[in-house]
């Protein structure tokens, strides 16, 4: 789960007024995406801002009931609230010509118009799969039984040896 869009969610209040689970308002696209990027969303977006990049300002005005959009390396996100009062946030993964067109406009300021795809996380980099994968991992995200140890009794004390005899 990403932490910046879990941060995002449980900042915000369902209808009950309780805070939103993230678990339960995060799901993987179940379809690919084609996302058409004009001259004004180039114009309009702001480098290096996941929520206001060329894509994202794309998102918002072609795709229904979206809210907000977050565009992070390989993942997006799309904030929709649908008239039924159901709030989902929605992954992708960013195609690779997305992917080299948002770090071009990172760094020089220059996005080429038309169409742009988002996918459907598949197999091992699905929601559920990550999750899977994560409570396995202990710690810094390494297996419990190669842990390194850090600190003052973990340290081996080498005593410096001149080249001298």
């Amino acid at each position: 789960m990403s932490s910046a869009i879990s941060k995002i969610i449980r900042a915000m209040r369902g209808e009950d007024g309780k805070p939103l689970d993230p678990r339960e308002v995060m799901i993987d696209s179940p379809i690919d995406v084609r996302i058409i990027v004009e001259r004004a969303d180039i114009v309009k977006a702001h480098r290096e801002s996941p929520k206001y990049c060329v894509l994202a300002r794309a998102c918002n005005r072609t795709l229904p009931h979206v809210v907000e959009t977050w565009f992070y390396r390989t993942t997006a996100w799309i904030h929709q609230a649908h008239p039924d009062g159901t709030i989902r946030f929605v992954r992708f993964n960013v195609g690779a010509d997305a992917r080299k067109q948002i770090e071009h406009f990172d760094e020089a300021g220059k996005f080429t118009t038309g169409e742009f795809l988002l996918l459907a996380p598949k197999g091992t980099n699905t929601l559920p799969e990550i999750e899977k994968r994560n409570k396995k991992r202990t710690g810094r995200h390494q297996p419990s039984n190669t842990k390194i140890r850090r600190g003052p009794q973990a340290r081996a004390r080498v005593s410096h040896v001149d080249g001298a005899a």
